[in-house]
C-alpha cells in the first residue's frame, strides 16, 4: 500500500520526528511518503527510500494524491508548530490549554495547524485519517464524510474529539526498545542527576522554581534537553543542553527522569526514558503511559518529596526502573504500533462501511 503522511515539518526535539522515523523506517509492508511545507525538510534519520515532498500551499496535496494514488492520507495533528517557532503563546481557557498566534504574526502554511485539517475537504479519492498527537480541540465542521477516522496516541487524547463524529481508534506510540535500553555510560556528573526532555514551553514553572528554591536540591544536577531555556541565567546546577543527538545515550547518563509538563497526551520522551530503565517522576498528564511503574506527583511539594526519597534509595530506583522498561515492552513496543497501523490499513474499507 501507499501511505501519505502530511505534517508541518521537522523541528529539533519534536516528538513527531521520532514517531515518523519509528513508523516509516520500520514499516516494510507499505510505501510511506511524507509531505511537508517547503523548507521544513530537515534530516531526521529517515531511510533514503522514503520520499519527502515539499509543498507551498495546501492545494498541492490534492495534486500529489492524484499523482501517486495513495491508499490512505494521514494528517499528523500536533498543534505545536507555531509554539516551537515562538510565534504563538500558550493560553488557558476553561481548564484547557490553547495556542494563540502572537500579534503581528500572519497565518501561513508553516504555522496554521487548522489549515492542514482543511485539506480533508479537497481530497475526495482516498481515505483521510487525523493522527492526534495532542488533544487540542479541532473545529466542529471537521467531520465525516471528509474524515474517515481519528487515530489517537492515547485514550486521554481521544476525549478532546468526542464532539467530532468520525470513528476513533487508539494506537499508542511505539518505542524502539533495542535502541532505547539500559547501557553503561559515563555519568554526566558525580552528583545525583535528574533529566527532563521536550519543549520547555510546556514546563511547569512552579516545579522549576521549587527545585531552585529547595536547599536540598542544590546538591542535585538538573539537565534539560530540548528547545528553550527557562531563564537567562539559571543556577549552576541547572544545565540547558538544547537539542542533542543520540538521546538514548544521554538518558543512560541520568539517575532519574522528571517530566513536569503542563499538558500532554502521551510523551514519547517519558516512554523512551522508561525503556532505558530510568525511574520516572511525572505529571498527571502522562499517568496513562507511566501506569504503576513510576511516580505521578500531585503538587510541587509532593514532587520534591518523591525526588528526595528516590535519591536516598538506590534499590527503589532500580526496581521501578525495571518495572518501567517492562511496561514499555509489554504495552508500547514498536512492533505493536506498526502492526496496529497495518491492521488499520488492511481493514479500512470495513471501517469506512461501519
Amino acid at each position: 500500500m501507499i501511505i501519505l503522511h502530511l505534517c508541518h515539518g521537522f523541528y529539533p526535539g519534536n516528538g513527531l520526528e521520532s514517531f515518523l522515523v519509528n513508523l516509516c523506517n520500520n514499516d516494510s509492508d507499505n510505501k510511506n511518503i511524507i509531505i511537508v511545507p517547503k523548507g521544513m525538510n530537515e534530516d531526521i534519520g529517515l531511510n533514503p527510500d522514503i520520499d519527502v515532498l515539499e509543498i507551498t500551499d495546501f492545494f498541492q496535496v490534492s495534486d500529489i494524491v492524484d499523482k501517486v494514488q495513495p491508499d490512505a492520507l494521514l494528517i499528523h495533528w500536533t498543534g505545536a508548530e507555531a509554539l516551537a517557532k515562538n510565534e504563538c503563546d500558550l493560553i488557558m481557557a476553561g481548564n484547557k490549554y490553547y495556542y494563540k498566534l502572537k500579534p503581528g504574526i500572519r497565518r501561513d502554511i508553516n504555522n496554521d495547524p487548522f489549515g492542514f485539517l482543511y485539506v480533508s475537504k479537497i481530497i475526495n479519492s482516498t481515505p483521510v485519517y487525523i493522527v492526534a498527537h495532542s488533544e487540542f480541540q479541532i473545529p466542529m465542521h471537521i467531520q465525516t464524510p471528509e474524515i474517515t477516522g481519528l487515530i489517537a496516541v492515547s485514550n486521554k487524547a481521544v476525549r478532546a474529539f468526542e464532539r467530532n463524529n468520525f470513528k476513533k481508534v487508539v494506537i499508542p506510540n511505539g518505542i524502539d526498545v533495542e535502541l532505547y535500553k539500559p547501557e553503561k555510560r559515563d555519568r554526566i556528573s558525580k552528583k545525583f542527576t535528574i533529566g527532563w526532555s521536550g519543549h520547555l514551553a510546556k514546563y511547569d514553572i512552579q516545579i522549576y522554581n521549587a527545585l531552585k528554591a529547595d536547599p536540598d536540591c542544590s546538591k542535585f544536577l538538573f539537565v534539560y534537553f530540548g528547545s528553550g531555556q527557562l531563564e537567562p541565567e539559571p543556577p549552576d546546577n541547572h544545565l540547558f543542553l538544547g537539542n542533542v543527538a543520540n538521546m538514548h545515550q544521554w538518558l543512560n547518563r541520568l539517575d532519574l527522569f522528571l517530566y513536569p509538563s503542563i499538558y500532554d497526551s502521551f510523551s514519547l520522551a517519558t516512554a523512551e526514558a522508561m525503556a532505558c530503565e530510568l525511574p520516572i517522576v511525572a505529571c498527571q498528564e502522562v499517568a496513562e503511559v507511566v501506569g504503576q511503574s513510576g511516580f505521578i506527583y500531585t503538587t510541587k511539594n509532593n514532587c520534591l518529596s518523591i525526588i528526595k526519597d528516590l535519591e536516598a534509595n538506590q534499590f527503589t530506583r532500580e526496581v521501578f526502573g525495571r518495572l518501567a522498561r517492562k511496561r514499555i515492552i509489554e504495552n508500547y513496543s514498536l512492533e505493536s504500533m506498526i502492526g496496529a497501523y497495518n491492521n488499520l490499513y488492511r481493514n479500512q474499507l470495513k471501517w469506512i462501511a461501519k
